[in-house]
């Protein structure tokens, strides 16, 4: 069901729709044609619902492995992901908190380094956010 939920508020900011059915900005990074996946990369988040997560990055560690790692710039904080999906395109890890069942998934295109970042839960409440950027 989170998977699903994800996949709805992903689809939703990319599609430029927003949860209310208002119009939202659309934004395609670029990317890098030069890229290259490595085990460790840095991403800049350069479009966020959610807007002090503009600028920040987070680190994506061990991703070649069955046991990738996210640091996040913005605590310290370094979780292990699971990583769902992989294809010669693609990779997917994802986080869900043993104590809330927030989620925290990570699209990567590894070809060009771009990512799309969602975050869902219910910690203190509802909240969702989603995001795109770049990796190198």
């Amino acid at each position: 069901m989170c998977i699903k939920v994800i996949c709805v508020i992903l689809l939703l900011s990319l599609s430029g729709c927003s949860l209310t059915g208002e119009p939202v900005d659309s934004y395609k990074p670029t990317g890098n044609p030069s890229f290259q996946l490595f085990d460790n990369l840095s991403c800049r988040m350069e479009v966020s619902s959610h807007k002090p997560a503009v600028g920040e990055t987070v680190s994506l560690l061990a991703l070649t492995s069955e046991k990738p790692k996210v640091l996040f710039s913005s605590s310290g904080v370094t979780s292990p992901m699971q990583k769902v999906f992989e294809s010669d395109d693609t990779v997917v890890i994802q986080l869900v908190a043993s104590t809330s069942g927030s989620t925290d998934t990570v699209v990567l295109n590894k070809k060009n380094g771009t990512f799309a970042r969602s975050s869902s839960g219910n910690f203190f409440g509802v909240y969702a956010s989603a995001g795109i950027g770049s990796c190198k």
